[in-house]
């Protein structure tokens, strides 16, 4: 598990700072009452400010009021394993409520106040369900392949939304103002949300990730994942994952989870490590051709074009993973302190 296999990589992360506490962020320092289980979620943390710092709403940068427009409300359909699942799109106007700049650290959220044209008003006449003209008078465009898609918007600032099952490894989990999820895992632990219900063998999978801490953790999208973690479950962990990890690694890589064990198939390092608080765009495709399963991965500034080629690809045997339908998850490794990721925008399609 990474737990085990990057023990000797925390402590030559906490080596190379020389155990200085500003080598970390100064708040990412653990509450000793966040280290509970992640099973408890009624009570969850929230993750450290320095991740995401509030804002005065009378600063222009971070809490005026967002005009969101008075868009039409669009519905965003996604095919769940029952079929499809649907949900309505905020009116434009609710932009107008959800900027109005107040500091929402203070009361839980990782973040403060925004412009409500973010986080409210965007909904309002861009979305559009099937069959539905937009609000240009075009036909809209219809994705067939797309399985299922998070957003975050309106969500619960200390829970992600109940699509998605902790299953272990986090001091807490939630929305913040900006409609982004953040998960928190334990030092040294992987953190793990699960989204049951699907059951899918050739599938694409994106997400746009911010880092907290770039230099101390870890982000994995997972397919083929079989709804357990590590060796802790009944039946163990197993799927695929790319794992894209800061600190001196600054790679990006392919793992499997085979028998509850996590273990790195490829890893390709990345031309320059990553920003903290710099959103990034991670695409994961994993696909069976005959007796192997292409996997492949790569990662961009989410505010730049999708490159065209990949990163990191590869090919793989392992027998219990071949023609293995699971579902998806999101995982966060903390090597040293805990300290929040942000995740949104995540998309998933059917290979066709």
């Amino acid at each position: 598990m990474r737990s085990l296999f990057h023990a000797w990589l925390g402590l030559a992360i906490v080596g190379s700072t020389g155990c200085d506490p500003s080598s970390t962020p100064q708040d990412s320092e653990p509450d000793p009452a966040a280290n509970t289980e992640a099973s408890d979620s009624s009570s969850p943390e929230t993750p450290a400010t320095t991740s995401a710092p509030t804002h005065n709403g009378d600063d222009p940068s971070g809490g005026t009021t967002g005009d969101g427009g008075d868009g039409d409300s669009g519905d965003s359909t996604s095919a769940g394993p029952t079929g499809p699942q649907t949900t309505t799109g905020g009116e434009g106007t609710a932009g107008e409520a959800a900027g109005t700049g107040e500091a929402n650290g203070a009361t839980g959220d990782p973040t403060g106040g925004q412009t409500g044209g973010q986080t409210g008003g965007q909904t309002g006449g861009e979305s559009d369900g099937p069959g539905e003209s937009s609000s240009d008078g075009q036909a809209p465009v219809v994705d067939e392949d797309l399985l299922f898609t998070e957003t975050f918007e309106g969500g619960v600032a200390n829970v992600w939304p109940p699509a998605w099952q902790p299953l272990g490894g986090l001091v807490s989990h939630g929305v913040d103002a900006l409609g982004r999820g953040w998960l928190n895992s334990e030092s040294y632990t992987v953190g793990r949300l699960y989204l049951p219900g699907y059951a899918e063998t050739n599938v694409d999978m994106a997400a746009t990730v911010t880092f907290g801490h770039w230099n101390s953790q870890g982000v994995g999208l997972y397919a083929r994942q079989n709804g357990g973690y590590l060796t802790y479950s009944d039946p163990p962990g197993a799927g695929y994952v790319a794992y894209l990890e800061g600190g001196f690694l600054d790679s990006l890589g392919i793992w499997r989870e085979h028998e509850g064990i996590e273990e790195p198939l490829h890893q390709e390092l990345l031309a320059a490590p990553l920003l903290d608080g710099v959103p990034y765009r991670m695409r994961f495709e994993c696909e069976q051709l005959g007796p192997v399963t292409q996997l492949r991965a790569r990662v961009w500034p989410a505010a730049e074009v999708e490159p065209m080629g990949w990163d990191v690809e590869i090919t793989d045997d392992t027998p219990t993973l071949q023609d293995t339908a699971g579902s998806f998850a999101v995982d966060l490794f903390n090597y040293v302190n805990p300290v929040a990721a942000f995740v949104d925008d995540i998309e998933i399609r059917v290979l066709p």
